[in-house]
């Protein structure tokens, strides 16, 4: 059976996050951009990680933008006090989708598309609820 634990952009789990697209960037790229996403397996399912520990959540660069441009939290008033680049740590078992939010340095970054990136997730494993 296939893992099913993926992002999505709506806890409804009808747009899952295959490229990241974000909203609200303009040509001065001065502001940060946040972006709410959900992560979680799909209905009916249950993911756990792998060795008891917490399902961490990282950001992962093969491009020119480097992780510490990325901000992970559960809320969007936690992305101001998390370090930039470091992992989010959810549950050690999801039952369901969790919000988490994302936000992005955009100061240095040119105007374009940019790849090689991937919001990675540490071993878990999945049974059906």
């Amino acid at each position: 059976m296939a893992i099913t634990f993926a992002l999505y952009y709506d806890a409804a789990r009808t747009q899952p996050v295959t490229q990241l697209a974000l909203a609200g960037i303009n040509d001065a790229l001065v502001s940060p951009i946040q972006q709410r996403l959900y992560a979680g397996p799909a209905a009916g399912m249950r993911t756990m990680s792998t060795d008891g520990q917490p399902i961490r959540l990282s950001v992962v660069s093969t491009g020119d933008v480097q992780p510490a441009a990325f901000r992970l939290a559960l809320t969007q008033a936690d992305l101001g006090s998390v370090v930039p680049g470091a992992d989010l740590a959810l549950a050690a078992q999801l039952d369901d989708l969790v919000a988490i939010w994302l936000q992005v340095d955009c100061a240095g970054l040119s105007t374009g598309a940019h790849t090689g990136l991937t919001i990675s997730s540490s071993e878990v494993k999945e049974v059906a609820l």
